[in-house]
């Protein structure tokens, strides 16, 4: 591949360019990338086989988001306007104004569409949220095979399958049934990383504007991506502070692909009425502006380029329009700079939030699951420590590509020790370390034997796997965890549910943890759900549930609900019965129900479920 101008002072040396980089030199292998993710997609489907028969065969959400999606779904199909995702049957009667968005909404949508045609309604339903999980599955293994290639060359590209597949707890989020958007994030995420280091390359140039257009499509979804896309949104701007001349196109590529997407994907999926309401949880004008204002810099600084000559005057202009939208931000949207959660109440944060498991820190999962805990933060550690390592020893292009690598996965490290839901978006970013050493070491040895190189790398590879450290260590024994974990399976089964879904509709004051699976699974209304911005629902269910049962019969009555639920041994209405004794939940898990609820015999299911009389 030609690099000409790549030669001049304070540019990527022609000569540190690796030989199997050039799409001249080594074209890309079609039939090596198909051929892998096939395989690739087949072992992890097979590994998926017992979750998509139990999909099939009971209809189970296993995670409030996933039945919530479809809830939302469901009120999409039915007519609820584009722009309007209020949860009207979440705290009636105004509901709750969920903070996602129709981005994932409409996949799912168009796939029940699709199925309905050759089968009835719910079956429908069955059969997308088995195949959009699947789908992005495959997604996933192909931006990890493009994302290897670029890193290491077309050896990499199986190694990056392999590990990925068995990356088991990344591929959680892809199992049959799971609808939420991380699926999407995640692959977003590659893909966007992939582009944006493919455009080190002045001849790959354009594919800058495609990370442009993923980044604001996963910011259009949720902003659990933001901190890698503001590390993503550095990259190139660093890398032409450091390069100069050769990246001119790249950087002129990203800030025009920013200036068309961000602005496109938010007037499609916020309403006009929102436009200037400056949401910290979600794509809002909050954003808009930092990415407006981060592709005028892109554009403004590859314009100049030819005044720009050297490396000290590139960086103090690129620091001083770092500094302006730093300020900019800071003095328009100061409450966006701080706790993204600032805005739950304290009671709902400390009964609810700060219980749930996915939020929960490391250290904090080390003293309940350490061995769960050696399988997700080992392999990170070691991957980081490869992305380091080969930041040190690639040069020219790779060199840089593997910084922004190695900074995107401390980042997601960073993250995942505050709040271990972000370990799956760590996991393909760091196992790219354990690619490149598998991959390198391949390369080393493979001019002696290229059987004893496999071998190897094979055995290199395994410490950067999750199942690695799985099979060195015994399954964790937590027996009140464990106890909690069967009983909440058992109450968030959906043929717990169906008795309840009997009952003629009304308003159900039930814990948070079971809102959502209540609202997919019945037409009943309730209360609590958990979702951070419905403060005022969840505020009341504590409230209720932590009252005296004179007072929250009065409570239930004036806000108009019908019954009481509670599934016995569920952990959050112990904590609640723990900290007031003397309140409805203690009362009704001790059997001792007061003389205004009548218990219904509503036939096989763990809960038990009161009318108020």
């Amino acid at each position: 591949m030609s690099h000409a101008g790549l030669s001049h002072a304070g540019s990527i040396p022609v000569q540190d360019v690796r030989p199997d980089e050039g799409r001249a030199r080594r074209p890309w292998n079609a039939s090596t990338l198909l051929f892998s993710v096939i395989c690739g997609f087949v072992v992890a489907l097979s590994m998926c086989l017992p979750r998509l028969n139990d999909i099939l065969r009971t209809g189970n959400f296993y995670d409030t988001d996933d039945a919530m999606r479809m809830v939302q779904v469901r009120a999409l199909l039915a007519g609820q306007a584009w722009y309007d995702l209020t949860a009207w049957r979440l705290d009636p009667p105004s509901g709750s104004f969920m903070h996602w968005s129709r981005v994932v909404d409409v996949p799912i949508a168009m796939l029940v569409r699709f199925f309905e045609l050759f089968m009835t309604g719910p079956k429908a339903e069955l059969a997308a949220r088995i195949a959009f999980p699947l789908s992005m599955q495959a997604g996933l293994l192909f931006a990890v095979a493009w994302l290897g290639r670029i890193l290491a060359g077309p050896r990499a590209v199986a190694p990056s399958v392999a590990l990925t597949v068995l990356s088991g707890f990344m591929l959680g989020q892809f199992t049959p049934g799971r609808v939420d958007h991380h699926a999407p994030q995640i692959v977003l995420l590659v893909l966007m990383t992939a582009a944006i280091l493919a455009a080190f390359d002045p001849l790959r140039a354009r594919m800058a504007a495609l990370a442009s257009f993923c980044i604001a499509l996963s910011m259009s979804i949720s902003v659990e991506n933001f901190p890698y896309i503001a590390v993503l949104g550095a990259a190139l701007p660093v890398g032409w502070v450091m390069f100069g001349a050769p990246l001119r196109g790249s950087l002129m590529a990203f800030g025009a692909g920013l200036a068309v997407a961000l602005p496109l994907c938010f007037v499609a999926f916020n309403g006009p009425a929102r436009w200037l309401t400056p949401a910290c949880d979600a794509y809002s004008i909050v954003y808009l502006t930092a990415g407006v204002l981060g592709a005028v810099t892109c554009c403004t600084l590859a314009c100049f380029d030819k005044v720009l000559t050297t490396i000290p005057r590139r960086g103090a202009c690129a620091a001083v329009f770092a500094a302006a939208i730093g300020l900019t931000i800071w003095r328009l949207f100061p409450q966006c700079l701080g706790d993204p959660f600032i805005g739950i109440d304290p009671l709902v944060r400390e009964i609810w939030l700060s219980n749930v498991t996915e939020v929960r820190s490391l250290p904090q999962l080390e003293t309940i699951y350490p061995n769960v805990w050696a399988m997700m933060a080992l392999p990170a550690l070691l991957g980081v420590a490869g992305l380091v390592i080969a930041a040190f020893c690639e040069h020219g292009i790779l060199r840089a590509r593997f910084i922004a690598m190695a900074a995107l996965a401390c980042v997601g490290s960073l993250m995942a020790y505050f709040a271990i839901r972000a370990a799956s978006s760590l996991a393909p970013i760091a196992l790219m370390g354990g690619v490149w050493c598998a991959t390198r070491l391949w390369e080393a040895l493979q001019v002696r034997s290229r059987a004893l190189a496999t071998l190897a790398a094979f055995v290199a590879f395994l410490p950067f796997s999750p199942f690695f450290w799985a099979m060195a260590a015994a399954p964790d024994d937590n027996p009140i965890e464990d106890a909690r974990s069967r009983k909440g399976e058992a109450c968030r089964a959906a043929s717990a549910y169906q008795p309840i879904a009997a009952l003629p509709a009304g308003l159900i004051a039930a814990p948070i943890d079971f809102g959502a699976h209540l609202l997919a699974h019945t037409p009943h209304q309730v209360f609590a759900a958990p979702y951070h911005r419905n403060n005022h629902g969840n505020r009341l269910m504590i409230d209720t549930f932590l009252a005296s049962p004179d007072d929250a019969r009065s409570m239930l009555v004036d806000s108009g609900a019908r019954y009481v639920a509670l599934c016995p041994g569920q952990a959050q209405g112990e904590i609640i019965a723990a900290r007031a004794p003397q309140g409805l939940a203690a009362a009704l898990i001790k059997g001792d129900a007061p003389l205004w609820l009548r218990l219904l015999d509503v036939g096989e299911t763990p809960f038990h479920i009161y009318e108020l009389r």
